[in-house]
């Protein structure tokens, strides 16, 4: 965690990224720090590095020394506390340099360690504040490594504020470093900045870095439902996605058996900087009985349609309940019995379906006749 602290002290006056200390040598320990080079007469010549591990409470070394060996001029790099498990370096050393002539000494000294962890988060917001996404967070164990992640930089429909996202570390004990992305990046790409962020394993303390991320939407939507008028679902939305500002245009969908009956929301308009919906409210249809007769005749709500326009006529009388039909065959209206009004009684005769008037009617006019045959069977008399 150290490491990462100066680092991060390190980024803020240079606006350069990496927790790492290469560039910042803090070893008051370190022996023969300055030597000169190898001379040119001598190419070859070797130099070593040796990292002695101490026990700050005790002075006594908790393993064996380990030393490096190179060309005199070339470059080196170790870092001791990958090599000690349960202590920790409450100072930083020197973890990288060049080979001298003299030979350098480098004191590494470390206390106990506590079970420390690394807890990271990513945090997404709008301008305004708003989340518009659930904060990532992970906690690291004491050994575990941690890299940032471009991608979780990247959010669809929004873009990267750059100066209002904040980087932050917080060590505990008042230690806190922030700076906003901007100022990290410096010269650098995001996608650059981003793959320098790590911590190496060995955390003493438990710290925390955090990522606060600002974004502006660029992209919005409209969500298309389709229910019917019970509010359930009777087919798979439908989203539209366009930039802010754009028009967009929406028309009804045919959907079998049903009929449209009203419309919730604006069905043309421009995308917004909020989402948008729209309802689509459907009816059911009403079904189709169908039967057969005894000869096997095909009979759709009580009527034998020889054609399509007959069944489009049988479909129709369906709405026409209590209403007289008229049998094309005959020359009288009948009546359902299904179809009177509760508690009224027909004039019409169960057989012919004809009405009493016109069986008196009838009953005159076969007199009539009878009397009329008579008279004119009678023999006349001169």
């Amino acid at each position: 965690m150290k490491k990462a602290l100066l680092f991060a002290t390190t980024l803020l006056s240079s606006l350069t990224i990496g927790l790492s200390v290469s560039a910042v040598h803090v070893n008051a320990d370190v022996q023969a720090a300055s030597q000169s080079s190898a001379s040119s007469d001598d190419p070859q010549q070797m130099g070593t590095v040796t990292y002695q591990f101490i026990d700050m409470d005790s002075g006594e070394k908790i393993r064996d020394d380990e030393t490096l060996t190179g060309k005199v001029g070339d470059t080196w790099s170790y870092d001791p506390r990958k090599h000690v498990h349960d202590y920790q370096m409450p100072n930083a050393v020197a973890f990288d340099g060049a080979f001298t002539v003299k030979p350098q000494v480098i004191k590494a000294f470390f206390t106990p360690a506590k079970d420390g962890s690394l807890n990271v988060y990513y945090k997404y917001s709008d301008q305004s504040g708003k989340e518009i996404k659930t904060t990532d967070s992970t906690t690291y164990g004491m050994w575990e490594n941690f890299q940032a992640d471009i991608n979780k930089f990247e959010l669809n429909d929004w873009e990267l504020d750059l100066d209002k996202s904040m980087y932050s570390v917080d060590f505990g004990g008042g230690v806190r470093i922030a700076a906003s992305l901007r100022q990290l990046m410096g010269m650098n790409t995001l996608a650059a900045t981003v793959n320098q962020i790590h911590a190496s394993p060995g955390y003493g303390n438990d710290g925390i870095i955090g990522f606060n991320l600002v974004f502006t939407r660029v992209k919005s939507n409209v969500t298309v439902n389709y229910v019917d008028s019970d509010g359930n679902k009777i087919a798979e939305n439908t989203q539209l996605s366009g930039m802010i500002g754009s028009q967009y245009s929406l028309s009804q969908k045919a959907i079998e058996g049903y009929t449209l009956k009203s419309v919730d929301g604006d069905t043309s308009g421009e995308y917004g900087t909020e989402a948008q919906s729209v309802t689509y409210s459907y009816v059911k249809n009403e079904p189709i009985s169908t039967t057969e007769d005894n000869s096997g005749s095909q009979i759709i709500n009580g009527s034998k349609p020889n054609d399509s326009q007959n069944l489009a006529k049988a479909t129709t009388n369906m709405t026409n309940i209590g209403q007289p039909k008229t049998n094309t065959s005959r020359s009288f209206t009948t009546w359902n019995s299904s179809q009177l009004p509760q508690g009224q009684q027909s004039d019409e005769l169960p057989i012919t379906g004809m009405n009493n008037m016109a069986w008196l009617t009838l009953l005159g006019i076969l007199s009539v006749l009878t009397g009329s045959l008579f008279f004119f069977k009678k023999p006349r008399q001169f």
